[in-house]
């Protein structure tokens, strides 16, 4: 069995997963934790079922948010961004979109790159 995951490589994880960035850490930083990870999981029992079927179901998805993984439209986005530029909560924004909070998130990033943060503008003046 191979040693625990470090802290570090933990912490780098948790931000990726939600998009944040870690100062300090060069590409090469990155890879080596990734590559500590990879091989911890290759140790991990296979938790799968076996079967080809997925592990959600969209529909199911849907019965929560009702526009998840639908297509973005061009008054969407416009939506999307005035809230966020006015200093909307994610999860309310989410909400109101009828889409998951990491749906509003990336779409953000790639509508306004990755320095897009939440509170905007207004909450910069405020």
């Amino acid at each position: 069995m191979r040693n625990k995951i470090s802290n570090e490589s933990l912490t780098v994880l948790e931000n990726l997963a939600t998009n944040r960035e870690v100062e300090g850490l060069t590409g090469s930083s990155y890879r080596r934790m990734a590559l500590e990870v990879l091989l911890q999981l290759e140790d991990m029992p296979d938790v799968t079922s076996g079967d080809d079927e997925k592990s959600y179901s969209i529909g199911k998805i849907r019965e929560t948010y009702p526009n998840a993984y639908a297509s973005w439209s061009d008054e969407d986005d416009a939506k999307l961004i005035d809230l966020h530029e006015k200093g909307v909560k994610e999860s309310e924004i989410a909400t109101e979109m009828g889409r998951q909070i990491n749906a509003i998130r990336n779409r953000v990033l790639k509508i306004k790159g990755r320095r897009a943060r939440w509170g905007g503008a207004a909450a910069k003046a405020a």
